[in-house]
């Protein structure tokens, strides 16, 4: 059974490092809540880098235009101080579509099976 939509972002305890949990098929309002979570996050630590985590365990291929507003999310990123990213997710289809999003956008992003794997690679640089 599909979880419903939504999101939860949070900092890691440890770093700077932003964890994104995705889950379920999203509409554009969810992707302006998250776009505004995201925003209210980012403010907690104004001009600090960061690096972040996807948790796509839970989030499957999402409509052509949910991953176009993810992509204007995304783009807002860089500006924000975003260097890295990785994504953990069980779904090939879902990791294909990112993929193309993250190479449009042309983001550094590595894929791991769990979220402890993606967070230690972003920890060791």
């Amino acid at each position: 059974m599909q979880e419903d939509a939504g999101f939860d972002i949070a900092w890691d305890r440890n770093g700077p490092i932003l964890i994104a949990t995705l889950r379920g098929f999203w509409s554009l309002e969810t992707v302006d809540g998250f776009y505004a979570a995201l925003r209210n996050r980012l403010a907690e630590r104004p001009g600090q880098s960061f690096d972040m985590v996807s948790k796509m365990t839970g989030f499957p291929t999402q409509s052509r235009e949910v991953q176009e507003a993810m992509q204007k999310v995304t783009q807002e990123l860089v500006p924000r101080g975003f260097r890295r990213g990785a994504a953990v997710t069980n779904s090939a289809l879902t990791r294909l579509q990112a993929n193309r999003a993250a190479e449009r956008d042309n983001l550094n992003r590595r894929w791991f099976e769990t979220l402890d794997e993606a967070i230690a690679s972003l920890r060791a640089g």
